[in-house]
């Protein structure tokens, strides 16, 4: 044999430069393997944090839907803009022609109630945005409003006693869908009458009735 090594020292010494070879490739396979860790974690983070803010679309059926009810341009997909107690409000931007408007949907453990884009009214589409809306069964008063608002003024007449009452909502801004939105908890057995609502300054955005937000 060459250098007069025998075959188990050539094996042994080949052994030993392999094993050098491999252990920068195993680090790096490690580091590899760490960095998908880490990505397929945060990608899996992103997405569930992402689908949580999707609210479901339900379709609206050619009964429900008021007679001469205008087909959207564009409708963005609904997304929960602000929650409470056993409630979650969503909110979807509807674009007619050259204006766009917001339509809210509050849901509930038992029930819900509010707007979708295919099924405004012609008079409601017009409008700024559409009428808030009276949940009954938990009370709850809620809608959207031009961005700029602040503050919605809610007169309603209390069945009970026959008397009207003024109450004051605090609106928040929302990004995505621009708008505001607003929801509260009224007391007692009540009608709504009328909404106004209000920028900081205290000048009026809205105003709104059952059918129509000017």
């Amino acid at each position: 044999m060459s250098g007069g090594r025998t075959p188990e020292e050539v094996l042994a010494d080949f052994g030993r430069d392999l094993r050098r070879a491999q252990v920068p490739r195993r680090r790096r396979w490690r580091r590899v393997l760490a960095i998908a860790a880490v990505l397929l974690a945060g990608g899996g983070a992103t997405a569930a944090a992402t689908s949580s803010l999707w609210a479901p679309s339900p379709r609206v059926s050619v009964t429900a839907r008021p007679q001469g009810a205008p087909v959207p341009d564009a409708a963005s997909r609904p997304v929960y803009v602000a929650s409470g107690r056993d409630w979650r409000l969503s909110a979807s931007a509807c674009r007619f022609g050259g204006r766009t408007t917001v339509a809210v949907f509050l849901t509930t453990a038992t029930s819900g109630a509010g707007w979708r884009c295919n099924a405004l009214s012609p008079a409601v589409a017009r409008g700024v945005v559409p009428p808030p809306t009276l949940l009954v069964e938990p009370g709850l008063l809620f809608g959207a409003a031009p961005p700029a608002t602040t503050h919605v003024d809610a007169l309603v007449l209390d069945i009970a006693t026959r008397k009207t009452r003024l109450q004051r909502i605090t609106a928040r801004a929302v990004d995505d869908p621009r708008t505001a939105v607003y929801v509260a908890r009224l007391r007692g057995d009540v009608r709504l009458i009328t909404v106004v609502g209000t920028d900081a300054d205290g000048h009026p955005t809205m105003r709104c009735d059952q059918e129509l937000c000017r």
